[in-house]
């Protein structure tokens, strides 16, 4: 008897949507915790590492504009974690978050798709197409503030989608508590980060500025005040710790300078090639398959046409939160950093699951599923690789403190890139053994062969940028090179990443070395000929080891004159 009504309760269970929604967030909770990075990978993981450590925004611990709730939460967690002894505490104190976060924005977006369309079936799929995206699976392993700010700038957005409510329903106390609570979480979303503020407020804008009849004027009030003193609660105390308004503003102002300068945005480069690469970054590489970006994007352009043609209470509502952001985006991010696309992520998989809804039953499950799967096949793999390796330039500083416990004291050179770039990671984990030599942009090789001069049997490391060419004015049969690169799609998982890829050479007594006058590379000859160095205009300076037995020299060289010119003798 017992037996029987196991069997008939277990007959009862039904896998609704909503649990599917649920297992789906849990799941994705459970392998990202299971698979968290052990290495800072980015100047900004970096700089939020520091500020876990001591919080100066001044310093750019961490860089302005601070991200005082993500900071504070990642305080705790590290702490939590190193009295656990958790290996690379503040590292997975930083990661956690993204983890948690991601699986908190699968559940409020999927209440958000709730308040959309009241569909159980879409929201579902939308949130499985979420979840899967190689984009959002890769950024919610890395120890950065994108997916916890994104996670409650998307409760913010659900709790105030219900808010809004459906034309022609009568204002409720639930619908009051909606909108208080809508309102706060959106002002704590811009505490972790700022950007956040442009899909809330939007939204909550519009919904306290509807006429009386459907927003009380008590909960306007109690709205704003609520947005507030969120905003109080993480900007007081973020102003405090940097010394006051004045000095936080200027650290605030130094930052918007180095952002406007420093990298590629169509508002500084306003160019047709710089405006497609912005929405091909933006559109296509998030998805690391041209097949499964394709796919996407057509589902998300059809299903806006159909709400378009159905319903415009959904088509608005994307429009005032998804719309600002994508043209600030586009308008002043670096589009290279795919990150800055992520909150574009969730009203893709939206647009995309009206039309799998369409299908139904089966044949949409199967539909949803092999789109998932899809996206997974690109995101697992990339995801497991970063959280076994660690990132190139603390692998190469890795296996130089190795070399420094064996004794290695050696003469250090790096190209001006990787010297800037890595400035932050060596002031974190500490630098190179040794001597490190100045990086004047253009001439890092004379550097090292000034060394190669003058202590003849010095080991010089090249910290080199695999870019740039001048060193093959450098023997390279007595080096030995290391070459440190991610093991994934960097363009799409980590794009415009600093530090980024490097090499390592070891030089031990070179055979020989060149200097001014040289154009063994496009790079060399620019420089030479920028210097009025030359054969033909002066002797070119090259340097060849003494040896005992015999080798053999070989000196080439191009015409560069026009045919019918004389014959060059050489």
């Amino acid at each position: 008897m017992p037996e029987a009504r196991l069997s008939q309760s277990v007959s009862r269970v039904r896998l609704t949507p909503r649990i599917v929604g649920l297992s789906i967030a849990l799941a994705f909770l459970a392998v990202h915790l299971a698979t968290l990075p052990s290495t800072l990978e980015d100047l900004d993981s970096i700089n939020f590492a520091m500020g876990v450590r001591d919080f100066d925004v001044a310093r750019h611990q961490p860089h302005p504009p601070g991200y005082p709730v993500f900071i504070a939460l990642s305080k705790v967690s590290t702490a939590a974690l190193r009295a656990a002894a958790v290996p690379s505490p503040e590292v997975r104190g930083l990661a956690i978050w993204g983890a948690i976060g991601g699986a908190i924005l699968l559940l409020a977006a999927h209440a958000m798709f709730l308040g959309l369309v009241r569909d159980e079936w879409q929201a579902t799929a939308g949130v499985a197409l979420l979840a899967s995206s190689p984009l959002f699976w890769f950024t919610a392993l890395r120890p950065l503030s994108d997916v916890a700010g994104l996670a409650v700038a998307i409760a913010a957005v659900s709790a105030l989608v219900r808010a809004l409510g459906w034309p022609g329903e009568a204002w409720t106390v639930e619908r009051g508590r909606m909108l208080v609570w809508g309102a706060f979480v959106a002002g704590l979303a811009a505490g972790f980060r700022s950007q956040m503020a442009i899909l809330t407020l939007p939204l909550l804008a519009l919904t306290i500025s509807l006429p009386g009849a459907r927003v009380p004027g008590r909960a306007r009030v109690a709205a704003a005040a609520a947005w507030s003193a969120a905003v109080l609660l993480w900007a007081v105390p973020l102003v405090t710790a940097s010394g006051g308004a004045a000095a936080y503003l200027r650290a605030l102002t130094g930052q918007a300078g180095e952002d406007f300068a420093g990298v590629e945005m169509l508002w500084t480069a306003r160019s047709a090639r710089v405006a497609v690469n912005a929405l091909f970054h933006t559109a296509v590489l998030p998805w690391d398959s041209p097949v499964l970006a394709g796919i996407m994007l057509s589902l998300a352009a059809a299903g806006l046409a159909l709400m378009t043609l159905r319903t415009s209470r959904a088509v608005l509502i994307l429009a005032l939160v998804f719309g600002p952001y994508a043209v600030f985006h586009i308008l002043f991010q670096e589009a290279a950093n795919l990150r800055y696309a992520l909150p574009l992520v969730p009203a893709v998989a939206f647009c995309a699951a009206v039309v799998l809804k369409e299908a139904r039953g089966t044949a949409g499950v199967v539909a949803t599923g092999a789109l998932a799967l899809l996206g997974l096949e690109q995101a697992v793999p990339a995801g497991l690789a970063f959280a076994r390796t660690s990132s190139p330039v603390f692998a190469a500083l890795s296996e130089m403190r190795l070399l420094e416990a064996q004794g290695a004291r050696p003469v250090v050179a790096m190209h001006r890139r990787v010297s800037t770039e890595t400035r932050r990671a060596r002031e974190w984990s500490g630098g190179p053994p040794g001597t490190l030599l100045p990086a004047p942009r253009d001439y890092e090789w004379l550097e090292a062969t000034r060394v190669m001069r003058n202590e003849s049997q010095a080991e010089v490391w090249f910290l080199a940028d695999p870019r740039r060419t001048d060193l093959a004015l450098i023997d390279d049969e007595h080096r030995q090179t290391r070459q440190y690169r991610w093991p994934f799609n960097a363009r799409v998982y980590v794009g415009s990443a600093r530090p980024d890829v490097l090499d390592w050479h070891i030089y031990r007594a070179p055979g020989w070395f060149l200097e001014h006058g040289w154009a063994l590379t496009p790079e060399t000859a620019g420089i030479a000929d920028r210097e009025g160095w030359g054969p033909h205009r002066r002797p070119s300076v090259g340097w060849v080891r003494r040896r005992s037995g015999e080798t053999l020299m070989m000196i080439g060289g191009r015409h560069l004159g026009a045919a019918t010119d004389p014959a060059v003798r050489v």
